[in-house]
């Protein structure tokens, strides 16, 4: 059980990690919620404006998701859904500010490229959901805080 525990505080860290930043940014609130067995961050800016943020974490690798969360024609999510990947095996801490459309996009390109490559099937375990996420697929996503939409009161320096 070592590595899940190990995966649970990574994901603690994470959390903690964009917390910190939202605050530093003047972010006035937020609150971690569960949705099918997930940990969302909502962040409510002065307005009252709301986005749900999917926090990924690392300390080294890839991030780890799952194919699951991939679709060809991601539904709109209101309020507005992003997932932030938090590189914590950099100094500072990275932070990758991706859309949700086009991360389930993505994945499910992935994937299927993936699965044109080995014949339709997964070659080493075809039960397997696993989805390896690397770091130069959402590099263009590099602190992109402003696509949140939220009013940020002062960038952090």
């Amino acid at each position: 059980m070592r590595r899940s525990t190990d995966n649970q505080k990574t994901a603690r860290e994470g959390r903690s990690a964009v917390a910190a930043e939202m605050i530093c940014r003047g972010i006035a609130r937020l609150e971690v919620l569960t949705a099918n067995n997930t940990k969302i961050v909502r962040v409510t800016d002065s307005t009252g404006r709301s986005v749900d943020l999917h926090v990924k974490s690392r300390k080294s690798g890839t991030w780890q998701g799952s194919i699951t969360a991939g679709s060809a024609q991601p539904p709109r999510a209101a309020p507005p859904r992003f997932w932030i990947f938090v590189d914590l095996g950099s100094d500072p801490v990275g932070f990758f500010i991706v859309p949700d459309r086009w991360m389930r996009r993505n994945i499910h390109q992935v994937h299927q490229t993936y699965l044109k490559r080995h014949g339709g099937r997964r070659l080493l375990n075809p039960k397997s959901r696993h989805h390896a996420i690397e770091p130069h697929r959402i590099e263009r996503w590099r602190s992109k805080w402003e696509l949140l939409g939220l009013g940020i009161v002062r960038q952090r320096a």
